[in-house]
């Protein structure tokens, strides 16, 4: 029988900063200013979807953690 792994043992995602890449925006304040001026402003900036950190700071998980993770979930669920 195959055993599951547990929540507690999946990798930590490691998140590292990124610019937008519709305007290269760094933070949501200068998203707030580039992306959003210049898109219909019934449509949510592209830049604006993106994760954030406590300071404002686009960021995204490595790759390397993302496939760690990935990994990591396989076995969680079982497969």
């Amino acid at each position: 029988m195959k055993t599951m792994a547990s929540n507690s043992e999946l990798p930590s995602l490691v998140m590292a900063p990124v610019d937008c890449p519709v305007c290269g925006a760094k933070t949501a304040a200068q998203a707030d200013k580039r992306c959003k001026a210049n898109q219909d402003t019934s449509v949510k900036g592209q830049c604006m979807m993106a994760s954030q950190d406590d300071e404002g700071n686009f960021v995204m998980p490595t790759a390397e953690s993302y496939a760690a993770f990935e990994k990591g979930f396989a076995a969680f669920i079982g497969q």
